[in-house]
């Protein structure tokens, strides 16, 4: 038979372990720094906290509340639980997901819903971490003194409004307290508006045609390196101010559209003897449309054109009566001719049609060319 001995522990060791555990069981999350978001006053941007655990992980809620100089609650909240590892961790409202975040019913409150960012005033706010597993739970209290709001506002093209320029300038207000505004960083931002969107929608969803930060001119001349805008069409544009690169107030979103300029019809059929003196024919598509009418029958008719220069070119007109294309000869009565000057190479300026019949008769007829 065996007998196996007890191994003795001494009680001074038994007593060191035991004291140990308690040690840990009753371990402290304790908050290092914690900061406010008074800028941007929302639900996933409100504070941001460094905290140490030093036991084992334990399951936490962060709890608090904003309140103005004279005790009015400007709002309250609750994170879901989360939990927390041993060490130095960061906790933030973004990683975090609020269980409930309460606007005060104050104006202060019910101000910081409509702009999700405090109004100017000094406030105190509290942030406790708190734990079922956890002996006390610690709390951070401290003030926050806020500047007055800057608002934004759009000028110019007005909301609404249809403008002639492809590449306008931009107009924009800003007011609130000068250092405030001083060390404002604005962003200008323009974008496509399809029909099927009003402004706001379409800043959300499209592809800016430009976007500009740190804008310091209230009138911004249309950036040089952007594309033209285009006629017809529709575009919204907003003036946003941010901080450390996310917004914290903008203007109202606005739209505005591009006049389409309808294309200048041809003058068909100009007659060359009813001509008024000094007018000048505007040769818009690169050709000539006459009308020539004679009470004989007759074979040839001649055209000269004459620049600035001495130099003269003898074009062809097409008889839009003839059963050929390009033709020289007409007939009698009603005679419609289409003169071709793409092919001549015309510089912009203006030109003088002289025509002549099959008598010798001539007719001018003074044409611009445009560029």
């Amino acid at each position: 038979m065996v007998t196996r001995m007890k191994k003795h522990i001494p009680r001074s060791l038994v007593l060191s372990l035991s004291l140990a555990g308690a040690l840990w069981a009753a371990a402290q999350v304790t908050i290092q720094s914690a900061t406010l978001n008074g800028e941007l006053f929302t639900p996933t941007t409100l504070y941001q906290l460094v905290v140490m655990n030093n036991g084992p992980a334990t399951s936490v809620r962060i709890e608090g509340a904003i309140l103005t100089k004279q005790g009015e609650q400007v709002a309250s909240f609750r994170s879901n639980e989360h939990l927390l590892s041993t060490g130095v961790a960061t906790l933030s409202a973004t990683a975090i997901p609020m269980a409930t975040f309460t606007y005060g019913t104050g104006d202060m409150g019910r101000n910081a819903r409509v702009h999700q960012r405090l109004a100017g005033g000094n406030y105190k706010w509290c942030v406790r971490i708190s734990s079922a597993a956890l002996e006390t739970n610690d709390e951070w209290c401290d003030v926050l003194e806020m500047q007055d709001l800057i608002y934004l506002d759009l000028v110019m093209p007005w909301n609404g409004d249809s403008i002639h320029e492809v590449r306008p300038a931009l107009t924009w207000t800003m007011s609130g307290t000068p250092a405030a505004t001083a060390a404002a960083q604005v962003r200008i931002t323009v974008v496509p508006q399809p029909a099927r969107m009003n402004a706001a929608q379409a800043l959300a969803a499209e592809v800016p045609i430009f976007n500009l930060s740190n804008v310091t001119q209230r009138t911004l001349p249309y950036p040089t390196g952007a594309p033209d805008l285009e006629r017809g069409k529709c575009y919204a544009w907003q003036a946003e101010r941010l901080i450390e690169g996310r917004v914290a107030d903008r203007s109202d979103p606005w739209s505005f559209c591009v006049r389409d300029i309808p294309r200048p019809m041809a003058d068909k059929y100009v007659l060359l003897d009813r001509v008024e003196p000094g007018s000048i024919y505007q040769a818009i598509d690169e050709r000539i449309y006459f009308r020539y009418d004679e009470p004989y029958s007759t074979s040839t008719l001649t055209c000269v054109i004459l620049g600035p220069d001495p130099h003269q070119l003898e074009p062809i007109a097409r008889n839009d009566n003839a059963e050929e294309a390009l033709t020289s000869t007409k007939r009698a009565g009603v005679n419609l001719y289409e003169l071709d000057l793409s092919t001549y190479a015309l510089k912009a300026g203006t030109y003088t049609l002289r025509v002549f019949d099959g008598k010798g008769r001539q007719h001018e007829l003074q044409f611009n060319v445009p560029r």
